[in-house]
């Protein structure tokens, strides 16, 4: 029910920006959200808590906050688009952005050890 609840979240979410019938919209659908919509179809749905980050972390990558400055530009972009979007920081090095009240997509900053200076 979660996948279900979030891919209605996110046609709902492209009914704010694109016409139903325009090009635009057909093309995202088929482009992007069809094959991850195939591709939820023969897994069981996880959350998303901590399975990139531990990955990340064993191969020797290191968070990166992101910035009090990043976080409000990214919320200002979507201010330019309609009210339903909202951005919020859910880790120090984490983004997530939702339509309404359902999480849409994350980011995350990282970086190999190697690179990271403190």
């Amino acid at each position: 029910m979660d996948t279900l609840h979030h891919y209605s979240a996110l046609y709902d979410s492209l009914e704010a920006g694109f016409p139903m019938q325009g090009r635009a919209r057909a093309l995202v659908e088929r482009v992007f959200l069809g094959p991850r919509i195939l591709g939820s179809l023969g897994r069981v749905y996880r959350e998303e808590h901590g399975q990139w980050g531990e990955w990340l972390s064993k191969a020797n990558f290191q968070p990166i906050n992101i910035s009090f400055a990043n976080h409000c530009q990214a919320k200002l972009l979507l201010g330019l688009f309609h009210d339903g979007y909202r951005v919020e920081k859910s880790a120090s090095n984490k983004l997530v952005l939702s339509w309404k009240s359902r999480r849409l997509l994350s980011a995350s900053i990282w970086a190999s050890s190697n690179s990271h200076s403190d």
